[in-house]
């Protein structure tokens, strides 16, 4: 009989920290950081958000050595010829993001924001 009686107090214990860890999990959700949201409308500039997506992730490798140049004096015209095309989404540097080699680099944010300024016609501005 004692051993019914541990085992239902053992059981109690088990639902009642399974449903505070259920709570607990919950409650956490409305304190995450949210990802930056883009507006469809938001007109994407090269050189206050491409830019600093190349500083922030790309220039510890392209910096100077490796093509392309990423370098804010550099950046615009190392990819507009080669790297940008009229399908927004098989320009070079934005489907460089897509592989696994070079896909880490960028958050899901900086791959839209590249491929915006690209829809956007990969203005110099």
């Amino acid at each position: 009989m004692r051993k019914r009686g541990l085992f239902r107090i053992r059981e109690r214990y088990i639902l009642i920290i399974l449903v505070f860890s259920y709570l607990t999990i919950l409650s956490c959700e409305k304190y995450t950081i949210k990802p930056f949201e883009i507006a469809p409308d938001m007109v994407v500039s090269f050189e206050t958000d491409i830019q600093t997506i190349f500083e922030n992730n790309c220039i510890s490798c392209h910096g100077g050595t490796i093509s392309p140049d990423l370098r804010a004096e550099f950046a615009y015209y190392s990819i507009i010829d080669n790297y940008i095309s009229e399908d927004p989404e098989s320009s070079g540097i934005y489907t460089k993001l897509l592989e696994s080699s070079h896909g880490s680099y960028a958050s899901e944010t900086d791959k839209q924001l590249i491929l915006m300024w690209i829809q956007q016609g990969a203005k110099n501005n």
